[in-house]
């Protein structure tokens, strides 16, 4: 046997009976072989109109008492109230931009601040309140499309979560974060809960909240009812920009996805990624969206998926 064949017949049957290092450290995602990574699997449930959140707004001031949020029933004007009283950091008398003439309460069908997003910049102006936009974008309308609420404390760690009106609306939207955003019951402690999902620092608004991991969903599916003509069933990569002091905030959008809505009471599906390692979102907030142009109703609509860290 020559040197040669020697050698390679040795390396064949160390290869045969030495460990597959890298493939045993690796990790199965559907379709894919790929590095270990560190990742939690996330879902969100609709099953009821009015249950996404439009906002989450939390109390960062130093009263002692309560801070509470009211959503008017007439028109949906946000009330601010500390201590007893309207909270005049809040769309301040004499201030460049007005929300309505009334300190301590937002109009949102005035000019300056009828999208979610001038709802938000506006709170974001007071030091005592932190906002965000949740499972909608910053140009949906806020003129009546936010759910009545009686004065709701808005001190604790995961803020207060004000509804969208689905009636005014007229989209349901599924955010793609650990327990779909919201506190599930018994995990306060291993979940970031409302707001939390967009602070690193409990007194502020991280400015690119969803910088550090990648969220990637397996599998969406929608069955609604509704009239009128429907929107796209489309998959949103939201990339947010959150300024200090409020204004100036911005957001990119970017679809994702998008296909025909399946027709109403029929069961939609988003599952095409299954098999490829599911769609991804980048740095950035994914959230899925069915809409109808007269009546939207009946909602059963779920998105499941991963997020990992960028920089593990």
């Amino acid at each position: 046997m020559t040197f040669k064949k020697f050698f390679a017949v040795t390396m064949a049957a160390l290869l045969v009976t030495l460990p597959l290092v890298g493939l045993a450290q690796s990790v199965n995602v559907p379709g894919l072989l790929v590095a270990p990574f560190k990742a939690k699997y996330v879902s969100d449930n609709i099953t009821a109109v009015s249950t996404d959140v439009g906002i989450y707004v939390r109390y960062v001031g130093s009263a002692a008492g309560a801070a509470t949020v009211a959503v008017a029933a007439a028109d949906a004007d946000l009330s601010f109230v500390a201590n007893g009283v309207a909270d005049t950091t809040v769309n301040p008398a004499g201030a460049a931009t007005a929300c309505g003439a009334t300190p301590g309460t937002l109009d949102t069908a005035d000019t300056d601040c009828d999208t979610l997003g001038e709802v938000v910049d506006h709170i974001n102006q007071s030091a005592n309140w932190n906002a965000v936009v949740a499972a909608a974008l910053r140009t949906d309308t806020s003129i009546n499309s936010l759910d009545t609420l009686a004065a709701t404390d808005a001190k604790g760690p995961a803020g207060l979560g004000l509804l969208k009106d689905t009636v005014v609306a007229l989209n349901i939207t599924n955010v793609l974060l650990p327990g779909g955003g919201r506190l599930a019951a018994g995990n306060a402690a291993q979940l970031p809960a409302g707001i939390e999902n967009w602070q690193s620092n409990p007194q502020k608004v991280t400015p690119h909240p969803f910088n550090d991991r990648d969220t990637v969903m397996l599998y969406a599916s929608h069955n609604d009812a509704y009239t009128g003509a429907a929107g796209p069933y489309i998959v949103y990569c939201v990339y947010e920009n959150y300024k200090a002091g409020g204004f100036g905030s911005s957001e990119l959008a970017i679809v994702l996805y998008q296909e025909a809505m399946a027709a109403t009471t029929v069961t939609g599906k988003i599952d095409e990624f299954q098999t490829a390692g599911g769609l991804s979102c980048s740095a950035g907030k994914m959230l899925v969206r069915v809409s109808a142009a007269t009546t939207l109703t009946a909602p059963t609509n779920v998105v499941t998926g991963y997020v990992k860290t960028r920089n593990p």
